[in-house]
């Protein structure tokens, strides 16, 4: 059964966190969820992953969730980066016993741009549906608030996310919707800071060289899995996998169950090739 706790960011928020704990665990996962959502929707991973002997972390991002901060609001992607390193502070890496980071969608440029500026903090980057580029058309009015959050960045707009696309399974869509820790809105200083990082990540992609594993949903219409596929392609990592589910969605650890099977068992099995 997973345990709650909190942690203190470096500038005094209360991070909410889910920990799975083991007596003697093969390896430690640090989760990092998605955006607009939070931990409590890994919590069938964290319990799968630790059947399999992996102990397995999760906090909810700054303004997400239980945690405090305003609503998906970051002012620069290092105060992501300074929470996970205060986070992964509690997860100490001892001999036999190694740290991975799973990072999915929003979590997985955390955990790209996290690897490029911490290299060898963690002993390896699995991300699934990695938020590299939007995966739908940006309109002129989207482009025109991107340009206005350098002056109002705190204001918030509809994220405009179409519920249909993010599973096929038709009870984790109502889930998502009913959700009253999940919201609708993005401000423009989060914009921002995303698309800068976005390019950081693309530009210096070959700087990444841990082992990495990127799942890929074939039919994302959320996050462009053609850039996740050329991103991967250009990391400096010899040692890499990739897996591509043709037909599924933005949200692979919540799809149909026979679906989202396979995309755990192609998870596990990369950590059992590494521990």
């Amino acid at each position: 059964m997973s345990a709650s706790g909190a942690f203190e960011s470096r500038d005094g928020l209360r991070l909410a966190t889910v920990h799975q704990a083991l007596a003697a665990p093969r390896a430690r996962i640090a989760i990092v969820h998605g955006y607009a959502e939070h931990s409590g929707r890994y919590e069938e991973l964290l319990a799968e992953l630790a059947a399999r002997g992996y102990e397995g972390h999760a906090f909810d991002l700054r303004g997400h969730g239980a945690s405090q901060g305003a609503r998906g609001h970051v002012d620069d992607f290092a105060d992501y980066r300074g929470d996970l390193d205060r986070f992964l502070e509690r997860l100490p890496e001892e001999p036999g016993r190694p740290r991975f980071l799973l990072g999915h969608s929003l979590g997985g440029l955390i955990a790209l741009d996290y690897c490029l500026h911490r290299a060898g903090t963690v002993a390896g980057l699995a991300v699934s549906s990695p938020f590299l580029a939007p995966g739908f058309r940006v309109s002129l009015l989207q482009r025109a608030a991107l340009a206005a959050g350098r002056f109002t960045p705190h204001v918030a707009v509809p994220s405009g996310l179409r519920l249909d696309d993010l599973s096929h399974d038709a009870a984790s869509v109502a889930a998502y919707a009913n959700d009253p820790r999940i919201f609708r809105t993005v401000t423009l200083g989060w914009m921002r800071a995303v698309r800068t990082a976005q390019e950081e990540v693309a530009s210096l992609a070959g700087e990444v060289r841990l082992p990495a594993l990127f799942l890929i949903a074939g039919a994302d219409r959320i996050a462009d899995p053609a850039r996740a596929q050329d991103l991967f392609a250009r990391l400096g990592s010899t040692d890499k996998a990739l897996r591509v589910y043709p037909g599924l969605f933005h949200e692979l650890f919540q799809e149909t169950a026979a679906e989202r099977a396979g995309v755990v068992a192609d998870l596990v099995g990369w950590l059992d090739a590494r521990t």
